[in-house]
């Protein structure tokens, strides 16, 4: 009997070894890696497909944050490429998620370097979301993606990228006596450069640094368009948003200088933020005995400029009036102006 117990003992004990051996502790999970990507069918802007956003996919800046208190996941990552086939962002380094945490993503566009001076830097506050500091070339897009957020379970949503400014673009009708004239330029005056976006929700701050803004094209621009053939001039500018009115100067070879010309929205308050807005320039001439700067005295249109000779030994005022249609940047927009009435 005795005999019989000491195998009932080993066979136990060997079944438990053999059980353990079957069962090991659980390991320590393992970290999931950080990936993002973009979808390019509700990409907004001057940016409007991936094959854009991949031609400026090494200038996005990501921050993947827990808590803006707390140190930052991933802190101002500059891109280094987006696939144009998948919309997937890159960086150089590898970052993971931390255990059983969430991570909000906040990312924007131009990349700019941490730092307290300059045109173009990364402000960051102790224990608050940072704020870019920014001067507009006029040229570049500003952008901003509504934040997204991602575990090591659960991957994030696509990034979605917003503009954060308005565009301008010209189309030129000559009703008039111009269509030998030349537009040597036109050029936005006093308009506000340098502002603030604050990363925790995407806001603009004040508005200040006024300058003289060039819209770029080839000039000279002969003008040539017509009623039914009108001329769209290449470029386009992209300004500060919320304003109700812009100014603008355009000089004109053999008729002069414009200043003080007054574009308005139609239809709207206020020039809006992610939309393209066209101002469709007509020429004319008018001949009615007026000098030259004097204002139409109707309220809604740009003051006379100092006007020109129109070959026969009468004078002519010239005057500009412009507004536009609103359409979303991406579908582009119409709208109408005039240059004398």
């Amino acid at each position: 009997m005795k005999n019989i117990r000491t195998i009932l003992y080993v066979c136990c004990l060997c079944t438990l070894l053999a059980c353990s051996k079957e069962e090991p502790a659980t390991a320590p999970d393992s970290p999931a890696e950080i990936t993002l990507g973009v979808r390019a069918d509700q990409t907004r802007a001057a940016v409007s497909n991936l094959a854009d956003l991949a031609r400026i996919g090494d200038r996005i800046g990501i921050y993947g944050i827990t808590d803006w208190a707390k140190p930052a996941v991933m802190r101002n990552v500059q891109t280094t490429a987006v696939s144009k086939q998948t919309g997937a962002l890159h960086w150089e380094d590898t970052y993971y998620y931390p255990y059983h945490q969430d991570v909000r993503f906040y990312s924007y566009y131009p990349y700019a370097p941490s730092g307290t001076t300059g045109d173009h830097y990364m402000e960051e506050p102790a224990g608050i979301a940072p704020i870019l500091h920014f001067t507009l070339t006029g040229e570049e897009d500003l952008m901003y993606a509504d934040p997204v957020t991602g575990s090591g379970d659960t991957p994030p949503a696509a990034l979605v990228y917003n503009h954060l400014l308005t565009q301008f673009h010209f189309v030129l009708i000559d009703e008039g006596d111009f269509r030998e004239a030349t537009i040597e330029r036109i050029t936005f005056t006093r308009a506000n450069t340098s502002s603030t976006l604050h990363l925790a929700d995407g806001t603009l701050g004040d508005w200040s640094n006024p300058q003289d803004m060039l819209f770029p094209t080839s000039y000279p621009v002969q003008i040539t368009g017509t009623a039914e053939q009108p001329q769209a001039i290449s470029g386009s500018l992209m300004l500060q948003p919320g304003l109700k009115q812009c100014r603008l100067e355009v000089v004109v070879s053999g008729k002069g200088t414009f200043s003080d010309i007054t574009i308005t929205p139609w239809n709207e308050p206020a020039f809006v933020a992610g939309r393209s807005y066209e101002i469709t320039l007509k020429f004319n001439k008018r001949d009615d005995g007026g000098k030259p700067g004097d204002g139409d005295g109707d309220g809604d249109g740009g003051d006379d400029g100092d006007g020109g000779d129109d070959g026969d030994g009468g004078e002519i005022g010239v005057e500009i009036k412009a507004s536009a249609w609103v359409t979303p940047w991406k579908e582009g927009g119409n709208g109408s102006g005039q240059i004398g009435e």
